[in-house]
């Protein structure tokens, strides 16, 4: 029966070279299998259509099936390499094996460990890679102690700080460990005492964090406690494993006390063993400053060959050639290392404000030009780099293409919430707090228990003229601070132009006059809130004591609103009339306007009414 079938199918297919070979020859068949298998191997190998990352995740990573099988391969050899002490190769294989499979937790893992044995090298990489990690595990704790690691060894105290401060409630003792030295390093001192009290309970069993409360009770702690510290740290300085912190932490003591011996003694003994660094004697030359021996500093600090290693020795020393009054030193020291530091955001934005506070505007565009350049730090600083550009643009008097530079910064999400209440504060006060607007309220689930946020969007409000944004921004900052002046008089100038909420806005603006009993604008406010409250004559002896002479324009026009209110009320519709014509209208909100408008119809048609009575009497005594 197969054999019949083969003859009909052969003479079916006679002119079909292909078919009978398939037909007559097994290992022609064997041959097309193979390669179709081979085909369909490769369909699924070559193209990246292996998604890696969870939904909804962003960037999405795809891979091919051959990527997966090279960075398999690649991560046996980096290990390898580890294990031998190559840490050269092993540094390169690892970072091929991400390439090709940016989404996998462990390789990334496996580099930042390789990178802990060998802390001579690939520090940018270590640090990319450590960002990377956090976002792909959603800063998982494991991940967030090896980070820490890796920050901590490249004294990256401000970024550990960023990472630990929103999750002191859950740190553990290792991480609670690095959160304190990195507030000491940075010098929060104040902050190191208070979380020193509130975590002691909870500390590791590390042979360092002794030393840091010694230094900082003898900086900062009481007399009492000072000689015992003293003796503590000057006997680890005697010890070989703890010479080195032991110095650097009297650095920092004896710079605050400002005793210029003892730091150059501590100094002296870094530099016999060996581990004296820029930024210590960044420390002395700003000691020699503080002192008055200014020649001096400058003599010494302009002596040296080598350019900062880290990123705040690069920011520390350029922070002491503008005090130095060598501005121009300074910014060309930013220039140089620049390309040493360019995946650092925090750099970028120091080196941003020191040409913005130079004027240097276009450097600045440059800048902004090579943030963009840099993978690392443009996904966080995208929005930043635009509003730069803008920036750069306006002090080279280009406005349209500032303009268009602004536009797109509102299109990027700032991403840091810091910077970006810096940012919108600058386009406000630039004159564009329309974008800064836009730009600001996509930070709100950031900063919404932050006063400083509500109070920068009441004052947008407040530019913009639009009452509504005030009133909800003032009521949220009220509610935060109740007792701060400046919140409680927005809050109630708000609740005024807006005629709302009556007694509220008259019991504040009472406090703040009890207060400050000599502010014109409080004095003015709370007339105003008088007659909301239909007490008139209260808030007619007030007005009395008003200095026009003093009042901005805009609070003339207000003042003048308060008396065409107080006339009118009191139907004196000629003053009413004089002053009415007196008010700024362009300085008024259009709760204001509106009302104004409604009263002086009302005005023209009373008058209208008087005018038609009073002819009405004269024909009549005709």
């Amino acid at each position: 029966m197969g054999c019949l079938s083969k003859r009909r199918l052969s003479r079916k297919f006679a002119g079909n070279p292909f078919i009978l070979l398939l037909l007559h020859e097994p290992s022609f068949r064997v041959a097309c299998a193979a390669l179709l298998l081979f085909l369909s191997v490769a369909g699924l190998s070559l193209p990246r259509i292996w998604r890696m990352t969870p939904k909804g995740f962003l960037p999405m990573v795809k891979v091919s099936g051959l990527d997966l099988a090279q960075a398999w391969s690649l991560k046996r050899t980096a290990l390898k390499a580890t294990a031998a002490r190559e840490f050269g190769q092993a540094h390169y294989a690892w970072k091929a094996a991400i390439a090709n499979n940016q989404a996998d937790p462990n390789l990334l893992r496996g580099a930042l460990r390789t990178f802990l044995e060998d802390k001579t090298k690939s520090g940018p990489d270590a640090l990319r890679q450590s960002i990377w990690l956090l976002k792909l595990t959603a800063t998982n704790v494991a991940d967030l102690e090896l980070v820490g690691d890796v920050l901590f060894s490249q004294s990256r105290f401000d970024l550990l700080i960023a990472l630990l401060q929103p999750r002191t409630d859950e740190l553990t003792p290792r991480l609670e460990a690095f959160y304190l030295k990195s507030l000491f390093n940075r010098g929060n001192i104040a902050a190191f005492g208070s979380r020193w009290k509130e975590a002691s309970q909870k500390l590791p069993a590390d042979a360092e964090l002794p030393l840091y409360h010694s230094a900082y009770l003898l900086g900062w702690g009481p007399s009492s406690d000072r000689l015992a510290a003293q003796a503590r740290l000057e006997s680890a300085s005697k010890d070989p494993v703890q010479q080195m912190l032991s110095c650097r932490l009297q650095l920092a003591v004896y710079a605050h006390s400002r005793d210029l011996d003892r730091y150059a003694r501590a100094l002296a003994q870094l530099k016999e063993i060996g581990a004296e660094k820029l930024i210590h004697r960044i420390g002395y030359w700003r000691l020699l400053l503080e002192l008055g021996r200014r020649a001096e500093a400058i003599e010494l600090s302009q002596s040296i060959t080598n350019l900062p290693e880290v990123s705040l020795e690069a920011m520390k020393l350029t922070g002491l050639y503008v005090d130095l009054g060598l501005r121009d030193r300074a910014l060309e020291l930013l220039k140089r290392v620049a390309p040493s530091f360019a995946d650092e955001a925090g750099f970028w934005i120091f080196y941003a404000d020191q040409l913005t506070t130079a004027q240097a505007w276009e450097e600045l565009r440059r800048a902004a030009v090579q943030i963009r350049g840099h993978e690392t730090v443009r996904n966080q600083l995208q929005a930043y780099s635009y509003f730069l550009e803008g920036r750069a643009e306006l002090g080279l008097h280009r406005h349209f293409v500032a303009d268009t530079a602004f536009q797109k910064m509102a299109e990027w999400d700032i991403g840091d919430p810091g910077l970006g209440l810096s940012i919108c504060a600058d386009l406000l006060r630039l004159g564009y707090p329309a974008i800064a607007r836009s730009s600001l309220e996509k930070l709100e689930q950031d900063l919404t228990h932050e006063p400083k946020y509500w109070m920068l969007l009441f004052n947008i409000g407040d530019q913009l003229k639009q009452v509504d944004l005030m009133l909800s921004a003032a009521q949220r900052a009220f509610a935060l601070r109740p007792h701060d002046p400046v919140v409680m008089n927005n809050y109630a100038a708000t609740l005024i132009i807006a005629r709302q909420n009556p007694e509220e806005a008259v019991g504040i603006t009472l406090r703040l006059l009890s207060q400050n009993p000599q502010s014109l604008v409080v004095l003015v406010n709370h007339s105003a809130a008088l007659m909301l409250n239909q007490r008139h004559h209260e808030a007619e002896a007030l007005l009395r004591r008003v200095n026009t002479a003093k009042l901005t324009r805009g609070q003339t026009a207000h003042y003048h609103l308060d008396l065409f209110e107080l006339y009118f009320h009191s139907r004196d519709y000629d003053r009413a009339w004089a002053v009415g014509s007196l008010i700024d209208s362009e300085q008024l909100y259009p709760t204001q306007r509106q009302w104004l408008e409604a009263k002086w119809k009302e005005l023209a048609e009373l008058a209208g009414k008087q005018r038609a009575t009073a002819r009405l009497k004269l024909r009549s005594r005709r």
